[in-house]
């Protein structure tokens, strides 16, 4: 349970410097969806929910940034249904 003004960070998977090249060029992918529902005090109907969606992408000097991938990084009326 959160209160308010409380967060929870996400713990996302390894990510391996071997894998940086196949990222780099379309050969492999790395892809984070999350879909959280939850209650409020306001007995909100629908349920509020927050939706993420998040791809890691590299190039060839080894870097990574993460780009986030619409329609799913929305909040609430926001989301898609």
């Amino acid at each position: 349970m959160l209160g308010p003004n409380q967060s929870i960070g996400l713990q996302l998977d390894n990510i391996w410097f071997g894998d940086l090249p196949n990222i780099a060029h379309g050969a492999a992918g790395i892809h984070y969806y999350a879909w959280i529902t939850y209650d409020d005090i306001f007995g909100s109907v629908p349920r509020p929910q927050t939706q993420i969606a998040q791809r890691v992408n590299a190039n060839d000097a080894d870097e990574i940034s993460f780009e986030f991938l619409p329609p799913h990084n929305c909040a609430d009326e926001g989301c898609p249904k």
